[in-house]
């Protein structure tokens, strides 16, 4: 058995040694002689720097660069750029790795699929590899100086690619990484751990301050079901943790995204097209009148009543409800926290989009979520858009991931990181801590940002040309051909879709409508400098006749530009 997992995130390729909890140690910066501003992040008062990824898929398959290599070093390389960002502006580097879920691809089972069942241990050790290759070789399990702390600075929790059966929960971790890593913060009665029930509290302490992380794992027997004694953990947990610092985050992880929160898992989001991406875990009661409004016969919520053992030993009794088979309450709790900070993955969508953070400061929900990306790559999303056909691309290319670094006085720094070019995405988020009156959400929330936006702009013409083309995207014949100068955008060209309409020319009547999403989806930047193309161009099939086009580009938050016509061209 391994039983080494410290990753001790000082992965001494790159850094100085970093003790973990509670050993973990770096100068007071509060006491030096420079000067910062309280609710304004600074760089040079970093106090704790950790990097948060997710759905690493470790896989032999097509994912890996060899047949053999389990798909290591698209891991490798997430930690290798996270340690070299870190170092930047943090002497002491790297303190923690945060990992939400999708470790492995091919889930580990007890009900004798053999088959897959050796494939998702492969690939269980194959992980376990690439965290040791970054494991600070003076601690070791041996460790006489810091005993039962081994592996409190790697926090991870599973997804529905790792969760079936315990074999695959935090319990195969536990049997993989050996017992330390679970024995967090010296066995500290707060630091909670279960791993039965998929809960695990950790903390790291750096100077006078406690930094809170919270993992929390959906039940292996039953899918996307978080235990009711882990949502207690979570009630009694945060209470005590805001109550005793009410001006620090608490960094939560789960695989699946709070529903209406991050792009993907809004409260619209096209129900006939992977809806699944929204947590069901998060959704309450109060959730399911929207959630039948949406549709009604596909994603029907009836609210139940879960029995359960509570802390106390006594049998309780919570509300929850039933959404095709799942259930849950956890956004229920967590809504009641601002200084709640939850990284979640799952979707694979794309950081390049702004909605990838998303804070939420309403009378009955205040808290912030962030989108992980993914180490496996993704891509764009809407699946009620189409895929821009002109622009293929390999979704493994884009592996994107964060860097959160916290400064002296609890400001917060994310910083989106890709992993393909070792580059940092766009610009970096910037939270302040929290405070009483919650304005530290305001930055984020969907109606600030949609508020001061700018509208993209088109500009230049429409070239049509007639002729044979074969979609890129699924090999269907097209006749039609149309370009333009891509749209402009403030936020460096977030051009989200284009729309297309064909009208019977002379007329307003509307033939055919596409929205085709930009290349902004797929697009490596490198700060605000990305690779996306200058023109816009798109297949189309249409009968043969005279139209009347027009195009319009849209951004994230859903502003229109102006509209490019072309008048009585003839398709043939």
């Amino acid at each position: 058995m391994k039983k080494v997992l410290t990753i001790a995130i000082s992965f001494i390729l790159v850094l100085s040694a970093v003790v973990m909890v509670p050993a973990i140690t770096k100068i007071d910066t509060a006491s030096a002689e420079a000067t910062h501003t309280i609710g304004i992040f600074d760089e040079e008062f970093v106090e704790i720097s950790f990097g948060v990824i997710s759905d690493l898929h470790l896989d032999r398959a097509e994912k890996a660069y060899t047949t053999g290599d389990y798909c290591q070093p698209f891991t490798r390389e997430a930690f290798q750029s996270i340690i070299k960002q870190a170092a930047i502006h943090d002497k002491d580097g790297l303190d923690a790795m945060v990992m939400a879920g999708d470790i492995i691809d091919n889930q580990v089972n007890d009900n004798n699929q053999y088959g897959r069942d050796r494939r998702g241990v492969a690939e269980m050790n194959a992980f376990m590899d690439v965290v040791l290759e970054f494991t600070d070789s003076k601690i070791t399990i041996d460790s006489v100086e810091y005993p039962n702390n081994i592996g409190n600075n790697v926090m991870l929790t599973t997804g529905n690619h790792d969760t079936r059966t315990y074999y695959s929960s935090f319990g195969a971790f536990k049997d993989l990484m050996g017992d330390e890593y679970f024995e967090s913060n010296g066995n500290r009665t707060d630091a909670r751990v279960d791993l039965e029930k998929g809960y695990r509290h950790s903390y790291i302490t750096i100077g006078n301050q406690e930094y809170h992380f919270i993992m929390i794992e959906a039940m292996p027997t039953i899918p996307w079901f978080i235990d009711p004694l882990s949502l207690d953990y979570i009630e009694a947990d945060l209470e005590a943790i805001t109550t005793a610092n009410p001006n620090a985050y608490v960094y939560i992880a789960i695989h699946e995204a709070p529903y209406d929160t991050i792009y993907g898992t809004e409260e619209n989001w096209d129900p006939g097209s992977n809806k699944w991406h929204t947590d069901a875990l998060t959704c309450d009661p109060e959730d399911a009148y929207s959630l039948d409004s949406t549709n009604p016969a596909g994603y029907s919520a009836t609210p139940i009543d879960l029995t359960y053992i509570g802390m106390d030993g006594e049998q309780k009794t919570v509300k929850g409800f039933k959404r095709n088979g799942y259930t849950g309450t956890t956004r229920n709790i967590i809504s009641k926290y601002p200084q709640v900070m939850v990284f979640a993955g799952h979707t694979h969508i794309t950081l390049n989009d702004e909605r990838s953070i998303v804070s939420v400061n309403e009378a009955d929900r205040k808290f912030t979520t962030v989108n992980t990306g993914a180490v496996k790559g993704g891509g764009g999303a809407g699946f009620d858009i189409e895929v821009m056909n002109t622009y293929s691309y390999n979704s493994l290319d884009l592996r994107k991931g964060l860097l959160v670094q916290v400064d002296v006085d609890g400001d917060v720094r994310i910083t989106r990181l890709d992993f393909k070019t070792d580059t940092v995405t766009k610009t970096p988020w910037e939270l302040s801590a929290p405070v009483a009156d919650n304005s530290h959400l305001n930055k984020y929330t969907r109606a600030s940002r949609t508020n001061a936006n700018i509208a993209p702009v088109l500009s230049g013409s429409i070239a049509l040309a007639n002729g044979s083309f074969k979609s890129l995207y699924d090999d269907s014949s097209c006749n039609l051909k149309i370009s333009l100068p891509a749209a402009t955008d403030t936020d460096a060209n977030i051009i989200f879709y284009y729309e297309i309409e064909a009208y019977e020319a002379g007329t307003n009547l509307i033939k055919k409508t596409w929205k085709v999403r930009s290349d902004f989806n797929t697009a490596h930047f490198n700060g605000l400098t990305s690779d996306m193309r200058t023109e816009f161009s798109h297949f189309l099939q249409l009968d043969a006749g005279n139209y009347d086009f027009k195009v319009t580009a849209y951004d994230s938050w859903e502003a229109a530009s102006n509209t490019l016509t072309y008048l009585n061209f003839t398709v043939l």
